[in-house]
C-alpha cells in the first residue's frame, strides 16, 4: 500500500521534498492509514508532518476518545498534534444549518487557519 500511495503522489505531483504537510486525522481507519503511510515516507521525502484533529463535540465521550487516540498516535510517531474543538450544535442552530453543512463550514475554516499558522504567507 505504501508503494502505491508513493507512486500516486509522484505521478500526480502532489507533494515535493521538504514540504510541510498538514494531515487531517479523524481517528477513523482511512485517516489513520494515511497518517501511518506518510509517517513511514517522511524521512525519505524530508517532510515536516503536522496533524490537525477536529473535535466536533457531537458524540460525547466517543469524540474525546477519538481525540486522545489520535494524540497518542502522533506522540508515538513524533509528529506535532493540534486540536480544535468546535461546538457544531450551537453553530448550526445559530445559522439554521444541517449538522453536516455546519461541520463542513467550520472544519474548512479551521483547516485554513491552521495552514496559515503553520506556513505563513
Amino acid at each position: 500500500m505504501k508503494e502505491r500511495v508513493e507512486e500516486f503522489i509522484i505521478s500526480n505531483k502532489l507533494l515535493n521534498k521538504n514540504d510541510t504537510i498538514l494531515i487531517a486525522v479523524s481517528g477513523g481507519p482511512d485517516s489513520m492509514a494515511l497518517l501511518h503511510i506518510l509517517a513511514v515516507l517522511r524521512n525519505k521525502w524530508e517532510w515536516k508532518l503536522c496533524v490537525f484533529h477536529i473535535n466536533h463535540l457531537l458524540r460525547g465521550e466517543e469524540s474525546e476518545g477519538d481525540a486522545q487516540f489520535v494524540k497518542k498516535q502522533c506522540h508515538e510517531y513524533g509528529i506535532p498534534y493540534s486540536e480544535k474543538r468546535m461546538n457544531i450544535a450551537a453553530y448550526k442552530a445559530k445559522h439554521k444549518l444541517g449538522t453536516q453543512i455546519a461541520a463542513r463550514q467550520l472544519r474548512y475554516e479551521a483547516f485554513e487557519n491552521e495552514m496559515r499558522r503553520l506556513v505563513p504567507m
